[in-house]
């Protein structure tokens, strides 16, 4: 499964159009996607908005993108951190998924956004906390390695596994007033009970192939840490609670 394919199955199982009833939506703004992988939410909100611009590092995300925009859509191939928003024309909504938490910095660019933003603007920001971690057993015996793990590679300055938790401070400390916010946001893949279906687990063992980080830390253990989370997963006792967290705020 190369990643394209991993990230359109992902998108069976996220739920966007109940997250996007959460968010003050205006038929006339101009919103920007910022991270916006295959494009599905972006397909979503420029259903319901004047303007959607999708930003994307990977070039095959925003290939496919382009092969299958709508009119209203414009997508570009660019390091979020990258960004100027200063050049960028008048922007009025922020949607962003599983993206910030890659940033070394994204207390930078939220200021950025609340900066340029249009006043009244809104920003949504969904992500999960204690990724891995969370969807092992404490008895596993990599447990607490995997959440050193976790919290060292955000102290680092590489991907902040548990960014979930941190959005609603990120957001006040820019400048933004929170108007909505939900830490049980409904998921297949991220956020259940229970034991996950074989195609859920199969993004997982494709998740788990590529967390090179993980990997190093773990080495020759490392298979054996794959088979604690899966096994977890596939457990009726899986428990997943309180982890996918949705944040919407305002310029005001």
């Amino acid at each position: 499964m190369n990643l394209l394919e991993e990230y359109q199955n992902q998108q069976k199982w996220r739920e966007w159009n109940s997250c996007l009833v959460n968010i003050p939506i205006h038929e006339s703004d101009s919103v920007l996607d910022l991270g916006c992988s295959v494009g599905s939410v972006s397909d979503l909100l420029s259903d319901e908005t004047s303007k959607v611009t999708g930003f994307d590092i990977n070039e095959q995300f925003i290939e496919f993108c382009e092969r299958n925009k709508k009119g209203n859509q414009t997508y570009i191939c660019e390091d979020i951190q990258n960004i100027d928003f200063h050049n960028l024309d008048n922007f009025s909504g922020v949607w962003s998924s599983f993206t910030l938490s890659y940033l070394p910095n994204p207390a930078s660019t939220l200021k950025a956004i609340y900066e340029h933003i249009d006043f009244g603007g809104w920003i949504s920001l969904i992500d999960i906390s204690c990724f891995i971690s969370g969807n092992m057993s404490p008895t596993s015996k990599f447990y607490e390695q995997v959440k050193g793990f976790e919290q060292s590679s955000h102290e680092s300055g590489n991907y902040d596994f548990d960014f979930g938790s941190k959005i609603h401070r990120l957001l006040s400390q820019a400048g933004f007033h929170i108007i909505f916010e939900n830490s049980q946001v409904s998921d297949r893949e991220l956020n259940f009970d229970g034991p996950a279906s074989r195609d859920i687990l199969r993004n997982w063992e494709a998740r788990l192939a590529r967390l090179n980080g993980l990997k190093r830390e773990f080495g020759e253990n490392y298979s054996r840490v794959a088979k604690d989370i899966l096994s977890n997963l596939k457990s009726e006792n899986h428990t997943k609670n309180k982890n996918l967290i949705q944040v919407v705020a305002r310029k005001i």
